[in-house]
């Protein structure tokens, strides 16, 4: 209180120099905010694997970064109404031929030699050019212009099918090769069934059955260096698509590009063009303050305190060190609304305050002092439960969370500071101004405009604090099926929520995970032995094998998706004898009795020849020692990735019964960790929030008005809204992800400020003598006013949110428009309500 009221002299004596030091300061969080970006103290980071902790999977990745290299698959969707057609074909070959040319695309592609990186570039019309190769001159390498001449040979789509329907039934391509092309089409493709008996020699009666199904999309491959910086590897690919493909769009021919390198670049895409919809929110914003305040003059410097309140919460993030992330960039978003809301009280409390017979400076320096010295205790009640309320994420294991909630507290704590001092200092100065000039001072709210007695909305709802038990009983139950249901809720993640249906990226996404086996996830698996024993070879194919029908394992004609050394060392090794010496039947398991010096000569070999086999096979001091294999896994981009790991480790038992060490990691499973945590800081963070309100609301009623009690009452509506947000959110299935986990914490933080400035208000009335319902109508008239104000504004900007489409936002702008109307409900009507039980006495009988 002395503080509070120190700091009202020090505004109303000093505005001026209050004012001026509030700008330099802003000036000066701002250069230091440009400097760390300058410097590299803090960054823009978009990239989704920052929002999860350092998890033992994730130190397995890193090793095997490390050991095996990195890489970042680019997948390009080809569509049209039919892409096995000549004219695609040789468009797609052309494109495949430009990549594997340019010197920029190959820099950033995986591999030792040029070579080794144009092997990285797959598309299918080159696949099977080069099996049309092949097959006429028995080439197992052929030129570019070999394989342009076999595609340029093919006149009709028939011709395309029957290439195609050849090389998936011909015996002598190896399994692996046939699952691989068949995943660069659609799951929903039907090839044809007839093994011809000479290559493109189709007797006329055979024809219909070799001719496959037509395709809408296909599949291109690229293996991107990920080694380097995401700055680097961003720039690659997005030169990639916007650069080389861009040129082949058209004529029917559609490509969407798919790589998590491009993703913080389609979430700016983004951000430009949801611009107008946050333009559309601060003019709502403004035209409500307008409304509120009833002259420009307030309106303008609300606006301007919450400007600094942006300024100092984005200059905040720089200062603290921390990265500009997902989540922090959208903390200065989601505390506009509680810094309009201080300003309401801040600026109509001053107001409320001038009345008076004094000369008009000193009404003025002393309704600044007594606004203070009054609203503030709402203000720091307010702050702290707030701030807390944000700081309960730090609970969280999830360091996205973690920052979030302490930058969202100190910003809480910037508008306190902000709503003391610049803006009724800059209020008592325009004010002072106006008298100079010989103006009267005008915005004085007369105490008999909210003292009068309740009318036509007041006085029916009156009805309910003499009457509370009626409501309060079903109020409070309400709240209870959403605290029940939020054990139950699961929580998804989707890398796209933040993106535009339409943006390119998105769809890839979507086609991917819909259409294709391919997928856009895998589980690593790293197995580290003697793999100089043709009997650690064997148990790997024994693991693998497992793996058929496992339930989160992608498979193409029942055969699992899995990529390892063992699947891909016939055909890089055809021709080469000192293979075939240990594995006669080119089945990709070396034959037993093959001794260690014999298999490291030949595995020694394959890897000069091709960078592919360092990428699958380590080798250490002692020789070659580990092993990766990739599965292709789809688990709902996570959800069900821990389960595919069980799965995993059961099918992967042969090999830990030889005694190797058998890791799994990926990003399936470092998701459904992550997503996991979402759900234990709902849960964590919540509860932390509302044991620290009913503590601190109980000591500091409890000081200040002698009533623990009261401090209990006035959090009761804040924890029953939450209760209500969570059962809309299980009523309108909306799931938990990284914005709606922090629902309940946020709607504790940003509602309990309702409830404190009612019953502060409340209590007021009653200590200058008056009744239950003067005391409720005065509190409802003045604080209740603001709240409606303020609950307004603050749904402008969730319902901004909830009208972007992205998915993410809509459903946190929905959650959060519903948690601040529950919030204000619940101070409005169960607050007077429990307030009216906790002050009624028998002296009260005449007021009912």
């Amino acid at each position: 209180m002395k503080i509070l009221g120190s700091l009202g002299e020090l505004v109303s004596k000093r505005p001026l120099a209050v004012v001026i030091g509030s700008i330099v300061f802003t000036v000066l969080l701002m250069a230091g905010a440009g400097i760390a970006f300058v410097t590299g103290h803090t960054e823009l980071r978009t990239n989704i694997n920052d929002l999860f902790p350092e998890y033992d999977e994730v130190l397995i990745l890193n090793a095997i970064v490390e050991d095996f290299g990195d890489s970042d698959p680019l997948l390009v969707v080809v569509s049209a109404d039919d892409v096995l057609t000549p004219e695609v074909f040789e468009r797609i070959l052309e494109l495949d031929q430009d990549l594997k040319s340019d010197e920029q695309v190959l820099d950033g592609l995986v591999g030792g030699s040029d070579e080794d990186k144009r092997d990285s570039v797959v598309s299918l019309p080159a696949i099977l050019g080069a099996y049309a190769v092949f097959k006429s001159t028995g080439e197992f390498n052929p030129t570019a212009g070999q394989i342009a001449e076999e595609i340029a040979g093919l006149e009709t789509d028939q011709d395309v099918r029957q290439l195609l329907t050849f090389f998936l039934n011909d015996s002598v391509v190896p399994d692996i090769q046939k699952t691989f092309v068949r995943s660069l089409l659609p799951k929903a493709y039907t090839p044809g069934d007839e093994e011809p008996s000479a290559f493109m020699q189709v007797p006329p009666a055979m024809a219909g059955k070799l001719f496959g199904a037509s395709a809408e999309s296909m599949l291109m491959f690229m293996s991107m260096k990920a080694s380097v910086s995401d700055e680097e590897l961003e720039k690659v690919e997005l030169y990639l698509r916007d650069e080389v493909i861009e040129p082949y769009r058209g004529d029917g021919v559609e490509f969407a590009t798919f790589a998590f390198g491009i993703l913080s670049a389609s979430y700016a895409e983004a951000e430009t063009a949801i611009e107008p919809l946050f333009e559309l929110a601060l003019i709502f914003m403004f035209a409500i303050s307008f409304l509120n305040y009833r002259r420009i003059s307030d309106t303008l410097l609300a606006s301007a305190a919450l400007f600094m309140v942006l300024i100092w919460s984005a200059s905040g993030i720089g200062i603290m060190g921390f990265n500009y992330s997902l989540m922090n960039i959208m903390v200065p978003l989601m505390i506009m609304g509680l810094a309009i809301d201080f300003s309401f009280h801040a600026l109509i409390g001053y107001r409320e305050r001038l009345a008076g017979e004094d000369d008009p400076p000193a009404r003025v320096r002393s309704a600044a002092t007594v606004m203070i010295k009054f609203v503030g205790i709402a203000f720091v009640l307010a702050t702290v439960t707030t701030g807390f309320g944000f700081l309960a994420n730090v609970s969280s294991d999830l360091p996205a969370i973690n920052e979030f909630g302490i930058v969202a507290a100190v910003s809480v704590l910037f508008i306190l500071i902000i709503n003391v001092t610049f803006l009724p200092a800059a209020r008592v100065l325009l004010d002072l101004r106006r008298h100079r000039k010989g103006k009267p001072v005008t915005g004085v709210i007369p105490p008999e405009r909210i003292s009068a007695a309740p009318g036509k909305l007041l006085g029916p709802l009156s009805w309910t604090v003499r009457h509370p038990w009626v409501l309060i009983v079903p109020l409070l139950a309400l709240a209870v099926p959403g605290y029940m249901a939020v054990g139950g809720m699961k929580a998804s993640y989707d890398p796209t929520g933040e993106l535009i249906e339409s943006q390119e990226f998105t769809q890839a996404f979507r086609t991917l995970n819909d259409d294709y086996s391919f997928g856009t996830e895998s589980i690593v698996i790293r197995v580290d032995g003697d793999f100089e024993d043709p009997n650690s070879w064997a148990s790997i194919q024994e693991s693998i094998d497992n793996a058929v029908g496992d339930e989160f394992v992608v498979s193409v004609d029942d055969v699992p998706t899995i990529e390892w050394i063992g699947a891909i060392m016939p055909s890089i090794a055809a021709g080469d004898p000192g293979y075939l010496a240990i594995d006669r039947d080119l089945d990709g398991i070396p034959d037993q009795g093959v001794d260690s010096a014999q298999m490291r000569e030949a595995l020694d070999r394959l890897a000069d020849n091709s960078a592919s086999v360092g990428q699958l096979l380590h080798k250490g001091p002692d020789g070659y020692d580990g092993i990766l294999v990739r599965v292709a896994t789809q688990t709902n981009i996570g959800e069900h990735g821990l389960e595919a790991r069980d799965e995993l480790e059961v099918d992967f038992q042969p090999a830990t019964a030889q005694g190797m060490d058998v890791a799994f990691t990926g990003t399936p499973i470092i998701w459904n960790k992550g997503l996991n945590e979402f759900s234990n800081s709902l849960l964590n963070s919540t509860f932390l929030v509302m044991m620290f309100a009913l503590i601190l609301l109980g000591l500091v009623f409890g000081i200040i008005h002698r009533s623990v009690l009261l401090g209990v009452l006035t959090a009761i509506p804040a924890f029953v809204a939450v209760g209500w947000t969570l059962g809309f959110m299980n009523l309108a299935d909306i799931p938990l992800n990284m914005m709606t986990a922090l629902v309940g914490s946020l709607a504790i933080g940003l509602g309990i400020d309702y409830p404190i400035h009612l019953a502060n208000r409340w209590v007021a009335e009653r200590k200058d003598g008056n009744g239950v319902i003067k005391s409720y109508t005065v509190a409802m008239r003045s604080t209740g006013r603001e709240l409606l104000f303020s609950a307004a504004t603050t749904m402008a900007v969730f319902i901004s949110l909830s009208l972007m489409p992205m998915p993410v936002m809509q459903m946190f702008g929905v959650v959060m428009s519903a948690a601040i109307v529950f919030a204000f409900l619940g101070a409005v009507l169960l607050l007077p309500m429990l307030l009216g039980i906790w002050h009624r006495d028998k002296n009260e009988a005449a007021e009912q």
